[in-house]
């Protein structure tokens, strides 16, 4: 029954499928967010970037940075609180995207001499190993972004010679096999796929003039409604019927946006970005006038605490339920460092 059923996904996930999903948990009443732990790093790796977390906020993965040198990159999970290094071959550096409710985690790893990086090769970490995911042909590279609970996973492919980015998708179950997803526009990235299937990212537009957002399925994706014609929108998170991601003007900084089954609404009269996003629409990212982190929840903005220890932040990822962001705080002391932190509605 097993054999069948991961045919039946493979199938569904490859094909465009969508994939019903769970209901979505109740979040609370009356938040109060407070900054609840610094996740600890790798020896000799002082700096981070977290990418993503599961829909409980209880594995969160990423990447921790060596400033040291260059190329030296490490990807990284936490699980409850403890770090886990994810293998990596010798003479290699890594890179962790996203984890899915399995712990099924995507990302890339790169040959890493002194000065430069070679071509992103795409990988699975599944159950302690890692698994090379294929590369499209006449592609040189490829990176996957996102990974949802069926195992459908959606990224980019950069093309040889142009290293210009289309969408890829890719099924757990049959890593030899890639699909490319068709795009209007060019240099088009898939950044997110829901538990439903739903694959969103962005690109430019036809005519090359401002970035427009995408959305769809692996069987294609078209341009989403902006907020203004022209202007240059971007969505990096998916979940549920929301999207998150920024617009802006062409003599505008970015404002955060959330869509909702493809209506978009402002979050911020402010500079922000939202990078985030559960399935009740609560998201969170930040402030691009202070840097700040912030949560929209509810309709309202509210900056997340960091104290006197740091100066700015960013929150990447929220839980299901709304209670745990992960993401990131920079030290106030020295704003090279970027510590892997979670904070928590008391």
């Amino acid at each position: 029954m097993r054999v069948g059923r991961t045919f039946v996904v493979v199938v569904a996930v490859l094909a465009g499928v969508v994939v019903p999903a769970g209901a979505a948990v109740a979040g609370p009443a009356g938040c109060s967010w407070q900054l609840d732990r610094v996740l600890p790093l790798p020896a000799g790796y002082p700096t981070s970037a977290v990418a993503g977390a599961d829909s409980a906020g209880a594995v969160v993965v990423g990447t921790a940075i060596n400033t040291s040198v260059f190329t030296d990159f490490q990807a990284v999970l936490w699980r409850d609180g403890r770090l886990v290094e994810l293998p990596t071959p010798a003479g290699f550096s890594s890179s962790a995207a996203a984890v899915n409710t399995r712990g099924d985690v995507v990302g890339v790893v790169f040959q890493a001499g002194p000065f430069i990086l070679g071509p992103n090769r795409p990988v699975l970490w599944r159950g302690g190993r890692m698994i090379e995911l294929a590369v499209p042909a006449g592609a040189e590279g490829a990176s996957p972004a996102d990974i949802n609970s069926v195992g459908l996973i959606v990224g980019a492919a950069a093309d040889a010679g142009t290293a210009e980015p289309h969408p890829v998708a890719w099924a757990a179950a049959l890593p030899s096999l890639v699909r490319r997803v068709p795009a209007p526009g060019r240099f088009n990235s898939a950044l997110a796929v829901t538990e439903q299937g739903v694959v969103a990212g962005f690109g430019s537009s036809p005519d090359l003039t401002h970035t427009i957002g995408l959305a769809g399925t692996v069987a294609g994706l078209h341009e989403v409604r902006s907020l203004a014609a022209g202007d240059f929108t971007a969505i990096f998170a998916a979940d549920g019927p929301y999207y998150a991601g920024d617009e802006s003007s062409p003599n505008s900084l970015p404002t955060a946006v959330l869509w909702h089954n493809g209506i978009p609404r402002a979050l911020s009269a402010q500079p922000s970005a939202a990078l985030g996003v559960n399935a009740r629409g609560d998201a969170t990212g930040n402030s691009l006038t202070d840097f700040h982190p912030v949560v929209w929840s509810g309709g309202t903005e509210q900056p997340l605490p960091l104290g006197a220890d740091y100066r700015s932040g960013a929150g990447r990822a929220i839980s299901e339920d709304g209670t745990t962001i992960a993401g990131n705080a920079v030290l106030a002391a020295d704003q090279t460092v970027a510590l892997p932190v979670l904070w928590r509605c008391a």
